[in-house]
This record gives structure tokens, C-alpha cells and sequence, in this order.
């Protein structure tokens, strides 16, 4: 796997922290964007009186403490606190938190030990289900169960890269096809996101399109970058998420997603397939449709437009 696929793959993983790290990322006011007409000259607290460039602070005027008011906004737009707070972002989490490996019922789990994921993934918790086969990651890779919740969440970059060589020992093949099994299971169970791991893993362990007879090898070889990238494995299951449920493709992460995951018609033909071999699977289980609702927040354009002009050209 390149670095650009791996990093697109990534990429395309995060969609589901979108709002949050969209969000935080918002400009805040500070004394360099005040509002027009906002004092330029520092305020004394304590005093009540505004320092000058020379001589000692005097009181301050009715004038001044006009001129200390922010100037009206502009009709129906917000600041950026304002829009990080919108009640609408909450609707989108909430779409999104059931279907992600990531997210605050992710982060929920931390610290819970192995015996206890174990009792709720038997119960059909697919929380559980996606921490435990993270937990299998971190094994097949040496690492720590303790980290497996920060994985899940991309708390620590340092997680996210990894290198080995083939072929693979026997106890990281185990580690890896747990890994596999507990992300598909949580799947099967809604938590479609997980799917990205499936695809992730098989890469790993069984190796990318060519080895998966997704491909020939002159095919293969005979693909520009793009099309690369549309069949790595970690992708098409990504795209075997969307086919499942399309509503995800709705509202501002579904956007991100229609814009950055490599689509063509090769890999819809192997999409099409995996997708039919999941339902197929969910059905033999014995477990209900998964069911996803549209997006109700607007696209990131309409988003940006609720901002205050001055706000406007950060976002």
C-alpha cells in the first residue's frame, strides 16, 4: 500500500468526525477580527477606565462607552461559537454515532477490560464488537490493548502508521483475522463503518486486489493512480458501507464522502458483489435491516453562509 492510498484511506475513515473536527476548527473572535465599531483600545477591568497612549487612563464618557459596544450583526448570522453550538450539529452526531467506529459511545468504552467487551458483544453490542477488534489490532501489532479506544479515535497519530514485512507470523495472522471477524460482526450489526477495518485487515493479511482476484496483474499494472486507489481494499469497503446505506451520502460528511472516495466502475462491480455476500450474511444471522436516516444539516456551503461575514473567508 503507498502512503497516498493509505492516507486517502484514512481520509475517507475520519468522515464520521467531521462536524467535531470541523467545528473546533472555527475561527474564534480575538482582538485582530472585532467587529466594527468595537473599541480598539484596551479596557481596564478593575477601574473601569481605558488606558491611552500617553499620559494617565482617564474615565470613561458615555461616548466611549459607546464606542466600547460590538456593532449590530448582521441580520440571522452567527459568530463561530454560535455555529459550534447549533442544535443542528446534534441531529448529525447522533445519525452518525451508531454507524461509526468512532465517536463519544466509542469513547465510552475506554478503560472497560476484555471479559466485560466480551459480555456486551454477546449481548449484540456493536460498540463492544469494534473496541474488541481493535483491541486485536493492537496485539497483532505489539502494542498495548489500553490503546485500542484511542486507535478507534485517532487520538494518537502514531497509531495510524504502521509497517511489516511478509510473510506474516501465525499469531498476527490470528490477531489480524479476530480483528476482521469482530468488525464485520459489529457491521452486520449497523456499526457500518467498521467495514473500513474488514477491508483494512484483508489488505494486510491476504494482500490487495490482485491477490483478492479482485484483478489481474497487466489490469492492475495498466491502472493510473486513481484507479488504484478506487479498489484498495480498505476503499471498497468504505464504498460497500455507502451501498448499504445511502443515506449516509446525505448532509455535510456525506459530501466530504461523494467528494474524496475514489469511485469508478470496476470497483462498483466488486462493491456490488460485497454488498449482495452482506446482506446475504445479515440475513443468516438473523438480524434486521440496517437502517440509516438522511441528513437533515445542510451541505458545508450553506453552512459556511450562516457565518458572519467576517468569519466567512476562515472557514
Amino acid at each position: 500500500m503507498t502512503n497516498s492510498h493509505k492516507l486517502i484511506a484514512i481520509g475517507i475513515a475520519l468522515v464520521a468526525m467531521f462536524v467535531a473536527y470541523r467545528m473546533a476548527a472555527l475561527p474564534r473572535p480575538s482582538n485582530s477580527a472585532q467587529p466594527a465599531g468595537a473599541a480598539s483600545q484596551a479596557l481596564d477591568d478593575d477601574t473601569g477606565v481605558r488606558s491611552t497612549d500617553i499620559g494617565e487612563p482617564r474615565p470613561r464618557s458615555d461616548a466611549d462607552l459607546a464606542a466600547s459596544l460590538p456593532a449590530e450583526p448582521e441580520s440571522d448570522c452567527l459568530n463561530p461559537t454560535q455555529l459550534q453550538s447549533h442544535p443542528m450539529f446534534n441531529s448529525e452526531i447522533a445519525r452518525w454515532d451508531p454507524v461509526a467506529t468512532t465517536g463519544p459511545t466509542i469513547a465510552s468504552y475506554r478503560g472497560l477490560p476484555e471479559p466485560a467487551l466480551r459480555d456486551l458483544a454477546v449481548q449484540g453490542d456493536s460498540a463492544a464488537m469494534a473496541v474488541l477488534g481493535a483491541i486485536h489490532i493492537m496485539r497483532a501489532r505489539k502494542l498495548p490493548d489500553d490503546q485500542a479506544v484511542a486507535y478507534l479515535l485517532f487520538e494518537d497519530k502514531d497509531l495510524l502508521s504502521y509497517s511489516f514485512s511478509r510473510p506474516l507470523d501465525a499469531e498476527t495472522v490470528g490477531n489480524y483475522e479476530r480483528a476482521r471477524d469482530w468488525f464485520y460482526k459489529a457491521a452486520l450489526r449497523g456499526r457500518l463503518m467498521a467495514l473500513y477495518h474488514v477491508g483494512d485487515i484483508r489488505g494486510i493479511v491476504e494482500g490487495g486486489p490482485i491477490q483478492l482476484g479482485w484483478i489481474d496483474k497487466d489490469e492492475y499494472d495498466a491502472l493510473n493512480s486513481y484507479g488504484k486507489s478506487a479498489i484498495l481494499p480498505s476503499n471498497v469497503y468504505n464504498a460497500v458501507a455507502y451501498e448499504i446505506a445511502p443515506q449516509l451520502l446525505s448532509g455535510p460528511m456525506g459530501s466530504i464522502a461523494t467528494e474524496f472516495l475514489p469511485r469508478d466502475e470496476r470497483q462498483q462491480l466488486i462493491v456490488s458483489e460485497l454488498a449482495s455476500q452482506f446482506e446475504a450474511d445479515r440475513n443468516a444471522a438473523g438480524l434486521p435491516p440496517i437502517t440509516v436516516t438522511e441528513s437533515t444539516v445542510p451541505a458545508p456551503e450553506d453552512i459556511r453562509s450562516m457565518l458572519c461575514e467576517p468569519f466567512r473567508q476562515e472557514f
